[in-house]
């Protein structure tokens, strides 16, 4: 009788506990295989590694591209370089992930799931998408607003991050995060029977939430912006430079854009003092 039990009990146990192993080993949970990971890993350090030696280079003054770009970004848009350039790069990146999510999405509804995280070519999209967004929030607070404003954030002596490029950088920094994070999400608990997983939801709040860091980046620009033009007005105006009067029979409308046009070819600093008029 004893032995008939323990029979049967075996018969139950058994398949149940050699059926995930079983499946295990012909089938894993859907993480990606070792031998994807360790490239993975040693080139998302290489790339970092080389951001911070890069960040490090330019507040020590021993490069200029970065403040190059920024100055071309500045001199085409109007804007303070600062806010310029990370701009456009997080809309580059923003829609470069937008793309690859969409292309995913259809991938998995024509052919179903991965065989791994690096088997579906619009994974790269987003993923350079998101490492584009981590890269625009890095750049605003590299380069800093320059002199203090009031939603900035002093760093070092001389280097103040703008509150939109560390919000940028926080965003993007967990949407990126969530990428491996998928990774260890899928290993434990297999694959998701939906879009709505844990770490495809930080994924894309982290991305969305980024373009609120965009908007107060500009936010503060514009505030910036006006600040510079009306300093550079004052400084014209302790200058000397003053309305010239009319010439005679000239009407005073005339004689002020004649004006207006004579100290925007002059810079501040060599503007000749007008002679009073009498």
């Amino acid at each position: 009788m004893s032995s008939t039990l323990l029979g049967a009990a075996a018969a139950i146990v058994l398949p149940l506990v050699a059926s995930p192993v079983a499946l295990a080993a012909d089938e894993p949970a859907g993480g990606a295989p070792t031998e994807d990971l360790v490239p993975a890993a040693l080139a998302g350090a290489a790339l970092a590694v080389a951001a911070l030696a890069f960040g490090e280079r330019h507040r020590r003054a021993r490069t200029r591209l970065l403040t190059r770009l920024a100055g071309i970004a500045e001199r085409v848009s109007g804007m303070p370089g600062w806010v310029a350039l990370p701009s456009l790069l997080a809309a580059i990146a923003m829609v470069t992930a937008c793309f690859g999510f969409y292309w995913d999405v259809a991938t998995h509804i024509d052919n179903g799931r991965d065989a791994g995280p690096f088997a579906n070519a619009s994974h790269f999209f987003i993923l350079g998408g998101l490492g584009g967004i981590v890269l625009s929030g890095y750049l605003a607070v590299l380069l800093g607003t320059g002199e203090r404003t009031p939603t900035s954030t002093s760093l070092r002596p001389r280097w103040n991050a703008p509150l939109g490029g560390a919000l940028i950088l926080v965003c993007g920094g967990l949407a990126s995060s969530g990428f491996p994070l998928d990774d260890v999400w899928h290993r434990l608990f297999g694959q998701d029977l939906t879009l709505w997983g844990p770490t495809h939801i930080l994924m894309i709040a982290g991305a969305s939430l980024s373009t609120l860091g965009v908007w107060v980046l500009l936010a503060e620009g514009r505030r910036a912006a006006r600040a510079r033009d009306g300093a550079t007005s004052e400084g014209r105006g302790a200058a000397g430079v003053s309305r010239p009067a009319p010439r005679p029979g000239e009407h005073p409308r005339r004689g002020h854009a004649r004006a207006h046009a004579l100290v925007r070819r002059l810079p501040a600093c060599a503007a000749p003092r007008w002679p009073a008029a009498s």
